[in-house]
């Protein structure tokens, strides 16, 4: 279940899927299928050379928006390479709403190792020796959550995403109850 591929399909579904958005009050500016213009626009740069238009955005093929989500948020910053599929699952996802750089340190940092939001060959030894323990998962929602409320506690206009942010972030938990009650 917890294929790449997989997650890209639960973060489209948690992003409203295929579809282009532009709230005044999302910080990320216009969005197809949760990939903000800026993310879309420096991604075409690096890949073809030029800038992209908002029409671009609009019509915006699965495909890309897949190779898209698979290069700059799972394998760009190592987070394929997370060996405890549910743990990888809730970085990557928190590298979507959060950006790579925030995952990638808050991860090192309940690692117990340097947080300098690159995830190595020392940050995932670390990672994946304590990814046996579902304190690991327990403790990078955690941290999700922390961000989800100083996020609406500096800007109010954001409360109107705490439930979905909020939601997204817990079912975190609620996979690892599952997982524990397995046992």
């Amino acid at each position: 279940m917890y294929r790449i591929e997989s997650i890209i399909d639960e973060i489209l579904d948690a992003e409203g899927g295929l579809v282009f958005t532009n709230r005044p009050n999302d910080r990320g500016g216009p969005t197809f299928a949760g990939i903000t213009f800026e993310t879309f626009t420096a991604w075409r740069l690096a890949r073809y050379g030029t800038a992209p238009n908002i029409e671009d955005l609009k019509n915006m093929q699965e495909s890309e928006v897949r190779e898209i989500y698979r290069e700059r948020y799972v394998i760009g910053p190592n987070f394929d390479d997370i060996e405890d599929h549910l743990l990888r699952h809730n970085v990557i996802d928190a590298g979507v709403l959060h950006g790579q750089g925030w995952a990638a340190r808050r991860i090192q940092e309940v690692a117990a190792v340097k947080a300098d939001g690159i995830i190595g060959p020392i940050s995932l030894k670390a990672i994946n020796r304590r990814a046996l323990s579902p304190a690991m998962n327990l403790l990078f929602v955690r941290r999700r959550v922390e961000k989800i409320v100083r996020i609406v506690k500096a800007d109010t206009t954001q409360l109107a995403n705490l439930a979905g942010w909020s939601n997204r972030a817990l079912r975190f938990l609620l996979n690892e109850a599952e997982l524990l009650d397995a046992l």
